[in-house]
């Protein structure tokens, strides 16, 4: 009997990241995403107000919390 995928990955064993959306990145958090802290270039995001998402490592999935990669239900 063939197994039954699981419904939040649908057997894929990842799923989009819930911090960066999957895009990968958020918005700094020493700036707050504008890139400056008082008129000077942050120099966590470099300028950008953005940085690689903690939560991914900057791949923008996780293995999915229902099934724990296993892509079954």
């Amino acid at each position: 009997m063939a197994a039954t995928p699981c419904p939040l990955c649908n057997g894929d064993k990842t799923v989009k990241c819930p911090k960066c959306h999957g895009g990968g990145e958020i918005n700094c958090g020493k700036c707050g995403g504008t890139g400056f802290i008082d008129g000077e270039v942050c120099d966590r995001c470099k300028g950008t107000g953005q940085q690689t998402c903690f939560h991914c490592d900057g791949k923008g999935y996780v293995t999915c919390p229902r099934c724990n990669g296993s892509g079954e239900d």
